[in-house]
């Protein structure tokens, strides 16, 4: 992976977001790495969440209340979960989970535990380096979702939150 540039990377990213036509994290690393320019995903995602253009271009998707939102196209709408304890395998008992329900879609997690760090970790790992950043993310209202950190981290990357009733992601 390559190494952070200077206090000049967050400026880079945004140029180079702005010279491969505005096409999100995946479009700009490729873009980057074309004409050798050391950023990482997590620099271009950075970018294109802090473009005001990109965000006001970004679809809106509204909830309809007693049915699970599907966004208008793949990987805007992610259902997330933890599931375990589960029999410990290699010291992880839990599993991060969660499913984009427009296109079926989804991803299995496997952690040591569910603490705020981890549940931080596996979203970036599994959404935003994966999938590129999402408009919404749907969970039940456990304390690792809830957790002012995970708040702060899906605001700084311009993701909306909704929480559900456990058990009833239909009632988000």
């Amino acid at each position: 992976t390559p190494l952070s540039l200077s206090p000049a990377t967050p400026v880079i990213a945004q140029w180079a977001h702005e010279q491969n036509g505005h096409c999100g994290r995946d479009g700009g690393y490729t873009w980057a790495q074309q004409h050798g320019l050391l950023l990482t995903k997590d620099d271009l995602a950075t970018a294109t969440a802090e473009y005001l253009i990109c965000q006001q271009q970004r679809p809106t998707v509204s909830p309809r209340y007693g049915t699970i939102p599907l966004g208008d196209q793949p990987a805007t709408w992610w259902q997330v979960d933890y599931i375990g304890p589960l029999p410990s395998w290699k010291g992880q008992m839990f599993v991060l989970t969660g499913i984009d329900p427009y296109s079926g879609n989804g991803f299995a997690y496997p952690v040591h535990d569910t603490s705020t760090k981890t549940t931080i970790h596996g979203l970036t790992e599994c959404l935003i380096h994966h999938h590129d950043i999402p408009h919404s993310i749907s969970s039940d209202q456990g304390t690792n979702f809830m957790a002012k950190e995970v708040q702060q981290w899906a605001h700084a990357h311009g993701i909306l939150w909704s929480y559900h009733v456990p058990h009833h992601p239909e009632a988000a």
